[in-house]
């Protein structure tokens, strides 16, 4: 069995789902966490956002990805996405350092 880094590991089992392909993803609650540093939020083509993350102005920088990895509900309210947060800050930091390398 493959060995992983801390980060990829927990980036499969909390947002991995999130990363499937297109067409899969239309009839997910989440859209593709790869490459989401940097770009405004509720803007990727094909996915169908909630009024409140394509109204939020938020653009996912590190602090903003954060936030709302650690809290979904209070960052955006109003947002569809059924995800509870991360809470453990060094999983936080994990994973927004793994996805700021994935492509």
């Amino acid at each position: 069995m493959l060995l992983m880094r801390k980060p990829e590991r927990l980036f499969l089992v909390s947002a991995k789902p999130a990363t499937r392909s297109a067409k899969a993803r239309r009839t997910l609650s989440a859209r593709a966490l790869t490459g989401i540093i940097g770009k405004k939020a509720g803007t990727t083509e094909g996915f169908t956002y909630s009024d409140a993350m394509k109204n939020s102005g938020k653009t996912w920088d590190e602090a903003t990805f954060k936030a709302y990895i650690a809290d979904p509900k209070a960052a955006i309210p109003g947002n569809k996405m059924v995800f509870m947060g991360v809470k453990d800050p060094a999983d936080i930091d994990n994973l927004t350092e793994y996805l700021k390398t994935a492509k």
